[in-house]
């Protein structure tokens, strides 16, 4: 059918990997299928379906976004951007380079933009899946793989990147995780959430609030 013959494109390299959407990612993995799913996770990355207290929490989220009727202050939900998401994430220009852009990514999607704040584990493309590498001398790091060149291996930790030369990696694991933890917005109060979902959805940078 249709989904296998999109898996065939993309490793036969027709269709780019990451020009499949975590939606069309969730419909293959909604066929329940071992062997489709293995090679999703292969081909795009791991896809997993949420925790039934994470759902219901990204529900009454929902509810609570769409039943607000205070106007956003978006200049707060932008010193709520750079303070919480900045640092791996770029969005209009402003930003890390750790995690991805996400400026044209589908953020005007409540549940997209939600699952991904409350559960950013459930949808991890390859180029973000962390990676746990050992070095010869102990070392033990994990981050993102940015480069790897055959004598080494460019690695983004949480505060560095690193080039390891491939002689000195005793071993090397791709793992399942993402680098942005669970929790991330936990300590907002409800209403600094609502301007940085707010922000995070707008077309465009807004002034910051004069000192």
């Amino acid at each position: 059918g249709f989904a296998r013959a999109l898996l065939e494109a993309v490793a036969a390299k027709n269709v780019p990997a990451r020009g499949l959407s975590a939606e069309v990612v969730r419909q293959l993995r909604g066929y329940n299928d071992k062997e489709m799913n293995a090679r999703v996770e292969k081909l795009w990355g791991v896809s997993r379906k949420s925790s039934a207290d994470i759902l219901k929490e990204i529900e009454r989220l929902k509810k609570v976004v769409e039943k607000s009727t205070r106007k956003s202050d978006l200049a707060r939900g932008r010193i709520l951007y750079q303070r919480t998401c900045a640092q791996c994430h770029k969005l209009f220009g402003e930003g890390g380079e750790i995690g991805p852009d996400i400026t044209g990514s589908n953020r005007g999607n409540l549940d997209y933009l939600l699952t991904n704040i409350l559960d950013p584990n459930a949808e991890i493309p390859n180029d973000y899946r962390t990676t746990n590498i050992e070095t010869k001398d102990e070392l033990s790091l994990t981050g993102i793989i940015k480069r790897d060149e055959g004598t080494s291996v460019t690695l983004q930790t949480a505060n560095q990147l690193i080039t390891i030369p491939r002689a000195d990696i005793a071993s090397m694991r791709q793992g399942t995780i993402s680098m942005m933890p669970v929790g991330l917005v936990a300590a907002l109060k409800e209403e600094e959430l609502l301007d940085l979902i707010a922000y995070l959805r707008g077309k465009g940078i807004v002034a910051l609030p004069k000192k």
